[in-house]
């Protein structure tokens, strides 16, 4: 299978790619951070291609118009992925080659492979993770419209003897869908002066034992029973926050950070109150936010 985009070519890696994958993956600017060592020499790199990148759905990128490998993508199925356990899911994997940094190749890549995930091997969720500390494997799945689901503090990176924290994400087809129409869930980088504001006014999530954690697209404020997310979608203004009760893994969007007056969006202080109305609410009536009722009674209430 060989795959197209405006300016990359992704096919099968090929042992004649020895070469250049051991010019790029070299660099411990590469693959270090994304939890594997740098190549030592063209063998390793040669011996890389004929087991780990050869399995289905990994592909060699390319330039168009030159077959040199400058980096990799792949598709995780079942099987080749601690992710998932599910034959309709599996978990994104890439890296690029630094020459090629910041000329927005990843995420071209990434978008047809998804394209490939959803439409032709009939995925209905596409995970993907990075290490702490990654900010540019972070950037491309945002751009991508994955969204966080959980953190580990204590991930094994068994190639380099390590224990990182771990971030994963995920994206849906569903959510995938709306990104190709547009939709509005498209998320964008939230002023600082409204992040500030926001802090401010939702301190009592902090004093319910919330911590924060500060996102360039929002505000998550996370419990080990909720998740609380602050959103700015991809017009600039603050529409949605996303409640997810972690057990049972339950999500849902309401528009409380949303008030349309003359037809123009501007921001209300009622939606923090809500916010914390909903809070009381919950703790008042259920034991623990693992009942699959929870949900269910938020949704009629509000």
């Amino acid at each position: 299978m060989v795959l197209h985009t405006e300016r990359l070519t992704l096919r099968p890696w090929e042992e004649a790619d020895a070469e250049s994958l051991y010019e790029y993956a070299k660099d411990p600017d590469v693959g270090p951070i994304a939890g594997w060592p740098v190549h030592t020499d063209a063998k390793m790199s040669l011996e890389i291609i004929r087991t780990v990148f050869a399995v289905p759905e990994c592909y060699a990128i390319c330039e168009n118009g030159r077959d040199k490998a400058i980096g990799s993508i792949a598709l995780k199925l079942n099987g080749s992925t601690d992710m998932t356990e599910r034959d309709d899911e599996c978990e994104l994997g890439y890296w690029l080659g630094k020459p090629f940094w910041g000329r927005g190749y990843m995420p071209e890549a990434a978008e047809e492979l998804l394209r490939r995930a959803f439409e032709e091997l009939g995925m209905t969720t596409v995970w993907c993770g990075y290490y702490d500390g990654n900010l540019k494997s972070r950037s491309v799945q945002y751009k991508l419209g994955f969204r966080y689901h959980h953190t580990c503090d204590e991930v094994e990176v068994p190639l380099l003897n390590e224990v990182r924290i771990g971030h994963t994400n995920y994206l849906t087809k569903n959510l995938w869908e709306v990104y190709q129409k547009g939709g509005y869930m498209m998320l964008e980088r939230m002023p600082d002066l409204e992040r500030n504001e926001i802090k401010a006014q939702a301190k009592f999530l902090e004093e319910a034992g919330f911590r924060i954690e500060d996102e360039e697209w929002g505000i998550y404020y996370l419990r080990d029973d909720m998740r609380i997310g602050l959103y700015y979608d991809n017009h600039g203004d603050p529409t949605d926050i996303g409640i997810k009760f972690l057990q049972p893994n339950t999500h849902f969007s309401v528009s409380w950070l949303m008030k349309k007056k003359d037809g123009n969006i501007i921001r209300t202080r009622s939606s923090f109150l809500k916010i914390k109305k909903l809070l009381q609410y919950l703790e008042a009536n259920f034991e623990d936010f693992t009942d699959d009722k929870v949900c269910d009674a938020v949704m009629k209430r509000y």
